[in-house]
């Protein structure tokens, strides 16, 4: 079996301060369930969506990790335009 990424579109809160730097601080699952973005690591990185090849941004983010852990999980949150994505791995049938 292979691994393959696809994107999932996710709901983003935001802090935007008066310079107009933008700082994510929840992420929102298609599901409803919500984490808190615990921190940001550096500054965004330029990014290419390898399906329609846009610009965007990325986003190096902390999560809180499973509700029995304590272990914080780190994940990419992407900005293509307007819409908010984070890629995930699924296992596919070669």
């Amino acid at each position: 079996m292979e691994q393959a990424d696809y994107r999932v579109p996710v709901e983003v809160t935001l802090r935007v301060t008066r310079e107009g730097e933008v700082t994510p601080t929840s992420i929102v699952w298609a599901d409803g369930r919500e984490f808190q973005v615990l921190h940001t690591l550096g500054r965004p990185l330029r990014a290419q969506d390898p399906e329609t090849g846009e610009l965007g941004w990325c986003y190096a983010v902390i999560l809180p990790g499973p509700p029995r852990g304590t272990i914080a999980t780190q994940r990419r949150l992407y900005r293509y335009g307007a819409r908010w994505y984070v890629y995930c791995r699924s296992a596919r049938r070669a």
